[in-house]
């Protein structure tokens, strides 16, 4: 039989308590800000919806090629796991 090992990020202790900690807070913050939309205390301002457009193409024009790479070059090795990661 052919044994597979699968692929697993071994983190420190409290790197994985920072991890967590991190996670909560962008949940809490992201609740939120969604409470705050739905209950109207937000300005709805074209410049607020410009800075939205912004941030959000910051972040996904870079995830592109990173993607495209990742997906096309060679799998595994200590490179593609880092950009892999970075993409994620």
């Amino acid at each position: 039989t052919i044994v597979r090992e699968e692929a697993a990020i071994d983190l420190p202790r409290a790197a994985k308590g920072a991890l967590l900690v991190g996670a909560a807070v962008l949940a809490g913050a992201t609740t939120i800000a969604v409470g705050r939309v739905l209950l109207g205390l937000t300005p709805s301002t074209y410049e607020m919806k410009q800075v939205a457009i912004l941030v959000h193409l910051a972040t996904v024009l870079p995830a592109i090629p990173l993607g495209l790479w990742v997906l096309l070059a060679r799998k595994g090795d200590a490179t593609h796991r880092m950009l892999g990661r970075i993409w994620a």
